[in-house]
C-alpha cells in the first residue's frame, strides 16, 4: 500500500504531536518574539493539527480495514421436530466462506491507499497553511511596528517645533499665530495617524496570539525585525514551485485516481461474489447422515449496479475537472500575489531610494536657510518640507508592509518551510 512521498514527515509530525500537542491553558511569558519561537509554541497548541491528525487516523485505519477478507461464517441447526421413537430431530453444522470476486478487495485497498495519501497531504496542506497565515501576520506586525515609531517620531518632530514657534513667539515676537495653528494641525492629525495604527497593532497581536493557539499571550519584552532585504524571486520559479510542491494538485489528483478506481470498483460490484459453504448433517429419525456442499451467489437480474456505475462515472468526470480548476486557481492566486510583490518591491525601492532621500535633503537645505535668515525662505516652507518627508517615511512603512505581506503569500503559496 503506497503511503505517498511525505509519508515520513507525516509519521514525525505525528510522532510530535501525541507528545506535544496536550491542552495548554496558561500562555507562557515570552522573552523575545520571532517567527520561529511563534512556530514553535503554535505546534504546540493549535488544535488544527490534532484534527488533520486525527483524519490521518480515521484514513488509516479504513486502509487497515480495507485490507482484511471476509471473516468466515459458521451455521448450526437443530430442529427438534422428530418423532416419538426419536425426537431428536435434525442438526446441521455448516461453514461459509465469501470469496470476492472481480479485484474488488484489491480495488478497495487502492482506493484506501489513495485516500490515505490524501490526508497525509492534507496534514501537510494544513501545517504549511497555519505558517502561512502565521508569517503573514507576524509581518505585518513588525512591519506595523516600523509605522508606529514613524509616527513617533513625527508627533516627537511636530512637539518640538511647536514647543520652539510657541517660545519664539512669545520671546522674540517671531512667527505668527498661523504658524502655531497649523503646527496644532499637524500635530493633531500625527496623533490620530498614531491611534489607528496602535490600534492595528493590538489587533494583529490578538491574531498571532490566536495563530499560536494562546488567545492571552502577552506581548514580548524584545521583538526582532524584518530582514533587511526582502528575497528575490523570479516568477518563472515561483509557478514551477506552486506546480510541482502544492498539496493541492497532489490531492486533486489522488482525488482523480480515487474515483478512477471509484469508478472500477463501481463495475465490478454488478459481478457478484459467490458463497461456498461445508458442512454435515445428521437425521436422528431416519439415523442417517452426511457431509454436504454449497454454492450460492446472487443473480444479477434486476439490479445490474448501472445507477452505482453512474454515479461513479459522474464523480470521475468531476475530478478531473476539480484539478483543473484548482490549477486555475493557483495559478490566480500566484499572479495576483506576485503582481503585489512587484509593484510593492518596485515602489518600495523608489521610495527608500529616490524619494526620501531627496525630500530628506530639500528639508536639510531649507532648513538651513531658514536658520541663516535667508528672506524668500519662511517657516512653512520649512514646515511643508518636514512634513512631506514624514508623509513619505510613513508611505515607506506602508510599502514595506505591503511588501513582506506579498512575500508571505508568494512563500505559502510554494509551501516553504522556515529555514
Amino acid at each position: 500500500m503506497r503511503c505517498g512521498r511525505y509519508f515520513c514527515i507525516l509519521l514525525v509530525v505525528a510522532g510530535a504531536l501525541a507528545g506535544r500537542l496536550g491542552a495548554q491553558d496558561a500562555a507562557p511569558p515570552l522573552s523575545h518574539l520571532d517567527l520561529h519561537t511563534l512556530w514553535s509554541l503554535a505546534q504546540d497548541n493549535l488544535p488544527e493539527l490534532r484534527e488533520s491528525a486525527a483524519d490521518y487516523e480515521a484514513a488509516l485505519g479504513q486502509a487497515i480495514q480495507a485490507a482484511a477478507y471476509p471473516n468466515p461464517r459458521f451455521q448450526y441447526e437443530h430442529e427438534l421436530i422428530g418423532s416419538a421413537i426419536n425426537p431428536r430431530g435434525h442438526v446441521t453444522l455448516a461453514l461459509h466462506q465469501e470469496l470476492v470476486t472481480a479485484g474488488k478487495r484489491q480495488l478497495d485497498r487502492a482506493i484506501a491507499g489513495r485516500q490515505l495519501e490524501q490526508a497525509t497531504l492534507a496534514l501537510q496542506a494544513r501545517r504549511v497553511e497555519m505558517l502561512s497565515r502565521l508569517r503573514r501576520d507576524y509581518f505585518d506586525y513588525l512591519s506595523l511596528l516600523a509605522a508606529a515609531q514613524v509616527n513617533r517620531d513625527t508627533i516627537k518632530t511636530f512637539e518640538e517645533a511647536l514647543r520652539l514657534s510657541r517660545l519664539r513667539l512669545e520671546k522674540a515676537k517671531l512667527g505668527a499665530q498661523t504658524d502655531i495653528l497649523a503646527l496644532e494641525a499637524l500635530l493633531e492629525e500625527a496623533q490620530s495617524t498614531a491611534e489607528k495604527t496602535n490600534a492595528a497593532l493590538h489587533s494583529i497581536w490578538r491574531q498571532l496570539a490566536a495563530d499560536v493557539g494562546l488567545p492571552d499571550l502577552a506581548t514580548p519584552k524584545t521583538i526582532g525585525g524584518l530582514p533587511a532585504q526582502p528575497p528575490s524571486l523570479k516568477e518563472e520559479e515561483v509557478w514551477q514551485r506552486v506546480r510541482e510542491d502544492h498539496p493541492a494538485l497532489r490531492q486533486a489528483q489522488l482525488e482523480a485516481d480515487a474515483a478512477r478506481l471509484a469508478w472500477q470498483r463501481a463495475r465490478a460490484e454488478a459481478i457478484p461474489n459467490i458463497t461456498l459453504g461445508a458442512g454435515y448433517g445428521r437425521t436422528f429419525i431416519e439415523d442417517t447422515g452426511g457431509a454436504f456442499l454449497s454454492v450460492e451467489a446472487p443473480l444479477p437480474l434486476w439490479d445490474k449496479k448501472t445507477g452505482l456505475v453512474r454515479q461513479a462515472e459522474a464523480r470521475l468526470n468531476k475530478a478531473h475537472s476539480m484539478r483543473k480548476t484548482t490549477e486555475l486557481r493557483l495559478q490566480r492566486e500566484t499572479a495576483e500575489a506576485w503582481a503585489r510583490y512587484q509593484i510593492a518591491m518596485r515602489n518600495y525601492d523608489r521610495q527608500q531610494n529616490q524619494i526620501v532621500p531627496r525630500l530628506q535633503k530639500r528639508r536639510d537645505q531649507l532648513e538651513q536657510q531658514y536658520i541663516a535668515g535667508a528672506g524668500k525662505v519662511t517657516f512653512s516652507d520649512v514646515l511643508l518640507a518636514e512634513q512631506a518627508l514624514l508623509a513619505a517615511r510613513l508611505t515607506g512603512a506602508e510599502l514595506r508592509r505591503d511588501l513582506w505581506r506579498a512575500v508571505a503569500d508568494l512563500q505559502g503559496l510554494m509551501q516553504k518551510e522556515l529555514e
